[in-house]
């Protein structure tokens, strides 16, 4: 349900699914997204989670390493629209979920975050591991384009 102020409330994943953008691929699936949800929570007691648009590009660009979640029902779409492929040229595994809402919970705080960084820690490091590899399954192979010569 959608309340009068425009916060979701308590959807079921599918429903969430609808508010996303095109962009938004890969998805993580509702099992994986609880578990992204669980990891980036205890990443927050343990400090070792970057959060925000500008605080993940930076840790980014610096060649921090993690795993990125992006929020899929973010708009205008245009403000994180470069992340994707930003994440691809720095070898950064990336993951979307549907609800930026939920983000903001997991990160224990009252507002809604578009974007977190999750860098690995001695005490997460078998689920962060196990989770890094499901998402890099989700991720897309671009083979090298062969262009044929006559």
């Amino acid at each position: 349900m959608v309340e009068e102020n425009g916060d979701a409330v308590d959807l079921p994943y599918e429903e969430k699914l609808k508010y996303c953008t095109v962009i938004a691929s890969p998805m993580a699936s509702e099992k994986t997204t609880n578990k992204l949800m669980k990891i980036v929570r205890k990443s927050v007691d343990l400090k070792s989670i970057y959060s925000g648009l500008k605080d993940v590009q930076k840790a980014v660009r610096k060649g921090k390493k993690g795993l990125v979640i992006l929020a899929g029902d973010v708009s205008p779409i245009e403000i994180m629209c470069h992340m994707p492929s930003f994440c691809e040229s720095k070898d950064v595994p990336y993951v979307f979920v549907p609800s930026r809402k939920d983000l903001g919970i997991a990160l224990k705080r009252q507002r809604p975050c578009i974007m977190v960084m999750v860098v690995e820690h001695e005490d997460t490091q078998d689920r962060f591991q196990s989770l890094v590899a499901s998402v890099a399954k989700l991720q897309p192979h671009h083979e090298p384009l062969q262009l044929e010569t006559s």
